[in-house]
């Protein structure tokens, strides 16, 4: 016989806002990233515990920019389950030829007014983090050369009770 079990939590008396206490972190500093080539590097959630981050893409192009409204750079997030290993697909380390799986995408960032001259700010919001160390891997996408100046930023943040 199965027995069923119910929580009840009465939340009248909790108030629950937002703590934005870590400082954005540079995840990947660019160099040249040219077309379907991708570029990883890692963040460690393990002490901080942050639930979400917004995430920006920093980016200008080299020779042509692609047309306001194309899909320039996939984001996807490969954790470690057993705090060592993770995911293969183009991480710098096993399977850097591949591509990361699909289910590990995170988001697309989109242009809105792509440049030659100047960066555009992209960002992705409500990121979910896990809570260890991980490596996030962007893939250019844009049919163009990004531009050594580009860099993605991640902005932390997580629940908080007072």
């Amino acid at each position: 016989m199965k027995k069923l079990f119910a929580l009840v939590f009465d939340l009248s008396y909790v108030e629950i806002k937002w703590l934005d206490d870590t400082a954005v972190q540079t995840i990947i500093s660019g160099s040249t990233l040219t077309n379907n080539n991708r570029e990883a590097a890692a963040y460690n959630n393990s002490t901080e515990l942050d639930m979400y981050a917004d995430f920006e893409l920093f980016v200008k192009f080299d020779t042509t920019a692609p047309s306001a409204g194309d899909r320039v750079a996939e984001l996807f997030i490969l954790p470690t389950v057993d705090g060592t290993n993770f995911p293969e697909g183009g991480d710098g380390t096993v399977g850097d030829d591949l591509d990361p799986q699909q289910v590990l995408k995170i988001g697309v960032f989109e242009s809105r007014d792509p440049s030659t001259s100047t960066e555009e700010r992209i960002v992705l919001s409500g990121i979910p983090l896990p809570p260890r160390d991980a490596r996030y891997v962007i893939k250019n996408i844009s049919g163009q050369t990004m531009n050594a100046s580009w860099t993605l930023k991640a902005k932390p943040y997580k629940l908080q009770s007072v």
